[in-house]
Parts: structure tokens; C-alpha cells; sequence
């Protein structure tokens, strides 16, 4: 029981490291307008604080000493310093900055669970997969900054950390910050807890985004607090925060590139949506449906369209390309091949390309009937067998929640979101952001995705989800009658998820009679349940407003 409370405390105090040294500019912008680009940009700044100094580390070792390490700890610790000095230490905890930490903690809580979730990768290591049946890419952003670590040069070892894919595959935008976050706490060896945390509260900040989109879309505060807390409740997030790849954070990044498009600060939008492909090759897919809703934001005036469209989009294009042309040169000079490129020509059976059009259409239309069919993964018999062998029904069942998308959304949410839309009176801003971030974005994805063919969640999909459901809040109608619906029905289904992640697991029932095991298991439901409770009076926002959906 001591051990176990220490173990605590420890895990507590590397939580409160971590977060500091990422998010101390919030400290510093505090008294800064909610809506100025300060405030919105704050963890942002700090993201690219570490990461700018990990690229440094690992471009030139010999910054690797003490004295340069204390010095920037005392520089990392100014802003409390002047705080005190001020006497101004208030800091009011704002509702979307609250449902971060609790998305955050629920992460946490499950993060370092001791039971295994079914069929996890590497279960009972130090960074377990954390997701039912799980790939190994959460052990990516790690082993890459092992590799920035010990200072190999792209070539160097390149097999032995990467296999086929190569060092320049994935961003180093979270492995530089990792690598910064060993250099500045003395960690010359191991580390993969520290790089989780990075990960857990990097994949939260999706809650920050979503909160400054829907802010950006529409003025209704009872709209933007039911994305928040839609968010924050539902499928997606829960599995893609637990598992520690950076494709929350490149959403979160895409997400404040659209709010900057809509503020018409293109130079930021395009550097945002560079650094969403410096975190995660979802960035990428992405691109096209920017573009094109920029292309919808152009302003009126004199001269042909294309002109006024050219100069409307050029702040974007060159922020954004000077933004990637570091990495894009390096990744040409090293030479390595990206197995993502096969991706467009596959045939629905990994890296093979497909010989005819019917070998090429028939895993993409396979793609589009499984991410939008609720249930249709389960009742066709998909994903039998995962890395440790057959997989049992309640696997199989759960893995909707991750592969379609009305399971990422929850599937009653769904649902009810669906009988939202149908109300909605379609204007010209509500057609450009669903047909630019829903119909485009996703018409990429499945026209890029030939690798399998069993869906586009957990490949791609998240990105529209997110993006789905800030729609859904800023446009949808009947949201009186719906919210509780929504929100209920999502939160217990991530409760569910919660629990049965671990019940699913073949060897559950030997670990019943651990107490500590089971209080672990029942913790993360309970952040659940809180955040559903502090929703409560939501409907009551909209019914006191006057109908009509939201406008810019």
C-alpha cells in the first residue's frame, strides 16, 4: 500500500514537471484576452519551445552540459518568479482549460492502470499500448526521441529503431520536445513514463481547440460548451489521448488553423497547419480541405476570383511551406524511402499496389461502408485475430468505438447528431466548413488510403470526427431536445468503454480479487461521470435562446 502511494506521488510530481515546462507561457499570457492570439497560441508557444531547443540538442551535442541545463530550468522558472513578484498569483481555471486536466487525467489514470487492455501491444512494459488491439505507433514518438538522444544523424542505427519506415516517416515535432524534456531532467537513459505524459497532455489539448473553433464559428456560448463537453466525453478522444501518438495534437493544431482562417490570419493558419504535419502524417490529408476552405473565405472585391483567391491564399502557402522545407529537405537528403506513398496505389492488402482499377476501388468503397455503417465491422466478422492471437467478441465489439465513425463519436450520439443536421437551414458558411472538413476531407482520405480495407478509423479518420462534431454543435438544430441525448448516451458509452477495455482482457477474472486493481479500473469512469454532471443545464442554455442556427 506505501509502495502504491508512492508510486503515486512520483507519477503526480513527474506530471506537475511536465506540464509546467510545457505550458508556462499560459502563465505568462493569463491576463490576456480569452480571444487574443496570445491566449489561443500560449501552449502552442510552449510546444515549440521544446521542440526548438530538442532539435538543438541534437543538431549540436555539445549543448548537452550542465551549465546550459540549469541555466534554462532558472529561465523556465522566471514566469512563477515574477508572478510572486507581482503579487498577481491568481489563475482562474476557465471550463476549457478544466476539461483538458480532466481529459487529461482520465489518460492518466488509465495510462498507468496495472491490469492489460485486451490485446494492447507490449502489455505490461513501461509504455503499454493502452488500446484494444493495438498498433506499436505509440512507441514511436519515444523511440524517436531515443534516437534524437543519443545524436545518430538520420542514417546511423536508422533499421534498428525504425524498421522500414526511416526516421523522416513520422513529425519529430513531439520527439524534439521529448528529447528536450530528458535533457532538461536529467534523464540519460529510459524515460518512455516522461514521454507518455508529453503525450497524454499533448493529445488533451484537442479540448483547447475544439473550445476555440466553435467560439470562432458561432457567438452562442451554449453552443460552444456542448462541443467542449461532447469532446471530452467522447470515444474518440478517450482512445486517441490514452494512446500516445500525436494525432490529437495535429488535430489540435489543424483545429486552431481553421480558427485563424475564419479570424483571416492566414500567416498563422498556414504555419499551424505545417506544424500539424510536423506532429502526425494526418496534417497532411488534411491540406487539401484547408485549401479549399480558404478558397471559400475569399473576399469580395475587384479583379478576376483566381487573382483575389491567389492573394488571399499566398500567406498561407509561404508561412506553411517555410514551415515544413526544414524537414522535407532533410527527409530528401537522407534518401529513405516513405512507405506512406504506397498507401495511394495499395489494394487494400498493406504495401502491395493494386493492378487494375477494381483492385484499386474496391478496398476504398470497402472503406467507406465500414466507417460510416454502424455496427457493420462487428456483424461482418472484421478484425478476428489481432498480434496475440483470435480476438473475443467483446474485442471485436469494442474496436467500433475506434474504427467507425459513429462509434467515435458515439454511436447514439451519432444518431442524434444526425437528426440535428436534418433541421439545419444550409447557408453559405455552414456548406463551406461541412463541404470543405467533412465531404472533401474525407474523400481524400479514402481515395488515399489503400493499405486496408476495414475502415479509416485509427488510420485517418479522427481529424473528421473532431471536426464533425464542432459542426454539429455550431450548426445543428434542436440541440435543446438533443443535448442531453448527446451526452448522456456518449458518456456512458465511454464509461462502458472505459471498464470493458480491461474486462475484455482474457486474463481479467485472475486479477478480480486485487483490490487496488479494481479501484484503479473504476477511477477513470468517475472523471466520466463528472464531467457529464457538470454539464447538467446545458439544454436549459438553449432553450432559453431564440431558434435559428449559429452564424459567424
Amino acid at each position: 500500500m506505501l509502495f502504491s502511494l508512492f508510486l503515486m506521488l512520483k507519477t503526480l510530481y513527474q506530471v506537475v514537471l511536465v506540464s509546467y515546462l510545457t505550458l508556462w507561457p499560459v502563465l505568462v499570457f493569463r491576463n490576456s484576452g480569452a480571444d487574443s492570439s496570445k491566449a489561443i497560441l500560449a501552449p502552442v508557444i510552449g510546444i515549440l519551445c521544446l521542440a526548438v531547443l530538442g532539435a538543438g540538442l541534437w543538431f549540436f551535442p555539445w549543448f548537452r552540459n550542465d551549465f546550459i541545463r540549469w541555466g534554462l530550468l532558472v529561465a523556465f522558472a522566471l514566469p512563477i518568479v515574477f508572478a510572486v513578484r507581482s503579487k498577481d498569483v491568481r489563475f482562474r481555471i476557465s471550463l476549457p482549460y478544466a476539461l483538458f486536466a480532466a481529459v487529461m487525467l482520465q489518460a492518466l489514470i488509465i495510462g498507468n492502470n496495472p491490469l492489460p487492455i485486451s490485446q494492447e501491444f507490449m502489455p505490461g512494459s513501461v509504455q503499454p499500448g493502452r488500446m484494444i488491439a493495438a498498433p506499436s505507433d505509440h512507441e514511436i514518438p519515444f523511440a524517436t526521441a531515443d534516437y534524437f538522444r543519443h545524436n545518430y544523424d538520420g542514417v546511423e542505427k536508422v533499421e534498428d529503431y525504425f524498421g522500414e519506415w526511416g526516421l523522416t516517416s513520422r513529425g519529430p515535432l513531439v520527439p524534439f520536445g521529448i528529447n528536450a524534456l530528458f535533457f532538461l531532467l536529467g534523464i540519460v537513459g529510459g524515460g518512455q513514463e516522461f514521454a507518455s505524459i508529453y503525450g497524454w497532455l499533448t493529445n488533451a489539448l484537442v479540448i483547447l481547440g475544439v473550445f476555440h473553433l466553435t467560439r470562432s464559428l458561432t457567438p452562442d456560448p451554449a453552443r460552444t460548451n456542448l462541443a467542449l463537453f461532447w469532446a471530452a466525453l467522447s470515444p474518440v478522444v478517450l482512445i486517441n489521448t490514452v494512446f500516445t501518438w500525436p494525432k490529437l495534437l495535429a488535430i489540435y493544431l489543424l483545429l486552431l488553423a481553421v480558427a485563424f482562417i475564419i479570424r483571416r490570419r492566414l500567416y498563422l493558419a498556414g504555419f499551424l497547419t505545417a506544424l500539424s504535419w510536423l506532429s502526425h502524417p494526418v496534417g497532411a490529408l488534411m491540406i487539401p480541405a484547408l485549401g479549399l476552405f480558404v478558397l471559400t473565405r475569399t473576399p469580395d472585391g475587384e479583379g478576376p476570383w483566381i487573382a483575389r483567391a491567389a492573394r488571399f491564399c499566398m500567406p498561407a502557402a509561404i508561412a506553411g511551406a517555410a514551415t515544413m522545407a526544414p524537414w522535407l529537405a532533410f527527409k530528401v537528403h537522407l534518401g529513405q524511402p516513405d512507405p506512406f506513398a504506397a498507401y495511394l496505389l495499395g489494394r487494400g492488402t498493406g504495401f502491395e499496389a493494386a493492378t487494375t482499377f477494381q483492385e484499386w476501388i474496391s478496398p476504398r468503397i470497402s472503406n467507406i461502408y465500414y466507417t460510416l455503417t454502424p455496427f457493420a465491422i462487428y456483424n461482418d466478422g472484421l478484425i478476428k485475430a489481432w498480434l496475440l492471437g483470435p480476438l473475443n467478441d467483446a474485442s471485436r465489439w469494442l474496436i467500433q468505438y475506434s474504427k467507425s465513425l459513429p462509434g467515435q463519436l458515439g454511436f447514439v450520439a451519432a444518431a442524434a447528431a444526425c437528426v440535428s443536421m436534418l433541421f439545419h437551414r444550409w447557408n453559405r458558411q455552414s456548406a463551406a466548413f461541412g463541404g470543405s472538413f467533412i465531404v472533401a476531407a474525407l474523400f481524400v482520405m479514402v481515395v488515399f488510403w489503400g493499405y486496408s480495407a476495414d475502415g479509416l478509423g485509427r488510420n485517418s479518420l479522427e481529424p473528421v470526427t473532431i471536426l464533425l462534431i464542432v459542426f454539429v454543435c455550431a450548426y445543428g438544430e434542436k440541440l435543446a431536445l438533443l443535448t442531453p441525448v448527446i451526452l448522456v448516451t456518449a458518456a456512458a458509452e465511454t464509461i462502458m468503454l472505459s471498464l470493458l477495455q480491461f474486462a475484455a482482457d482474457d486474463g481479467f477474472t485472475a486479477q478480480m480479487h486485487v483490490p487496488l486493481k479494481m479501484i484503479a479500473l473504476t477511477a477513470a469512469p468517475v472523471i466520466s461521470a463528472a464531467i457529464l454532471y457538470a454539464s447538467a443545464g446545458l439544454s436549459k442554455q438553449f432553450a432559453a435562446r431564440p431558434a435559428g442556427s449559429a452564424s459567424e
